[in-house]
Formats: C-alpha cells, structure tokens, sequence
C-alpha cells in the first residue's frame, strides 16, 4: 500500500507526535499511525517514545537543535602553513599549490587518525589525489 502522503518534514512529523501526545495517545499507536500516513520509512517506533518523552518532560520545540558538527580540518597551524607558502611566491601556480594542500591535509589527517598510520603507508601526493597502501601488520 503507497502512504498517502511521502517525504514528510522532520517538524511536520515532531508536530503530529506532540500533538498525538498530548491526547495521551501511546507511542505505538501515534508510531501505527505515521506509518499508515507516511509509510515505512517514517520514524522508527524508538525515535516516537523518545520524543513523546520529551514533549511530555516539556519540551515544545518541533524543530532541530542547532548542533556544532563536525570539527574542523582546517587549524590555524594549516592557515600559516598555506600563507608562508604563498607569501614565499606571489606567483605560485594553482597544482602546486594544491600539491601542499594535499601534503599538508595527509599530515593533519595521520595526525588525527593515528590508527591509520599502523595499517597504512602514504605512497605518493599529487594533485591526483592520495594515495595509500595497506601496510604490515
């Protein structure tokens, strides 16, 4: 059976669940409901109970939290690195200098996943990319 409705809003869904919630609906049932509406790939039956949860210890709030992502690749140590590199030559060319982005990204990376540097071995850096072989282990 095709859902009614498909591709629904992350709030849209939230919205249904608090308001279901607040009916004193169960969790399983607003979760048959979703599926009944917006199919199966509609939250899961864990993720309903969590925010039925959490509208019911007062949150009100249907939209995501803002959340601080992934770290960032790019350190103040690489920014001096690129600026000394370019300052040196005013007149670098684009593939050279992506070449010690790349020389420069596979150190920061080797540095961050040390794991890596057990089973791994950086064989060559071009503007190709990188490229690694699996080492001993």
């Amino acid at each position: 059976m095709n859902a009614p409705i498909s591709n629904p809003a992350a709030r849209e869904v939230r919205g249904i669940i608090r308001f279901l919630q607040a009916e004193n609906v169960r969790p399983s049932e607003i979760h048959q409901r979703l599926v009944a509406v917006y199919g199966e790939h509609v939250k899961n039956a864990a993720s309903v109970r969590k925010w039925c949860t959490m509208f019911r210890n007062g949150r009100t709030d249907v939209h995501d939290a803002e959340r601080s992502g992934r770290r960032s690749v790019i350190t103040d140590a690489l920014k001096q690195k690129m600026n000394r590199i370019i300052q040196e030559n005013q007149h670098f060319k684009l593939a050279k200098c992506m070449n010690n982005v790349w020389k420069c990204l596979v150190q920061l990376y080797l540095k961050l996943s040390p794991n890596i540097c057990n089973t791994a071995k950086v064989v060559h850096i071009g503007s190709g990319g990188l490229l690694v072989r699996g080492g001993n282990k």
